[in-house]
């Protein structure tokens, strides 16, 4: 949210304008509310959160240096592997790079 307020992709800019910007911090931080009132939501509809576990994290290092991953991606694929999933829905490409991983890319909508 607040990299589309300040039309840029520097999240420095943006942790610096709410440091120093009381008005816009809390305009970032309702759509933080509103993001987690749908978790709530969802997982009040069957959503499971995983736990991830700093043994997870330690095997992510591996993974991620295997396959070129970002440690973010990398905790994913462990956490998938760890719990069976083999099909992700995602925009990013790296997950193509992993085997035995399916990745669904999104359409976007025509308008």
């Amino acid at each position: 949210m607040g990299c589309e307020i300040l039309n840029t992709n520097k999240t420095r800019a943006v942790r610096e304008k709410i440091k120093k910007d009381k008005k816009f911090a809390k305009k970032c931080y309702q759509a933080v509310k509103q993001f987690l009132t749908y978790v709530d939501f969802l997982q009040k509809v069957g959503l499971e959160i995983i736990e991830t576990t700093l043994e997870d994290i330690n095997s992510s290092s591996k993974i991620g240096s295997d396959y070129r991953l970002l440690p973010h991606d990398a905790i994913h694929v462990v956490i998938m592997e760890k719990y069976g999933a083999k099909h992700i829905a995602t925009s990013d490409p790296d997950f193509k790079r992993i085997k035995d991983i399916t990745a669904w890319k999104p359409h976007k909508k025509e308008q």
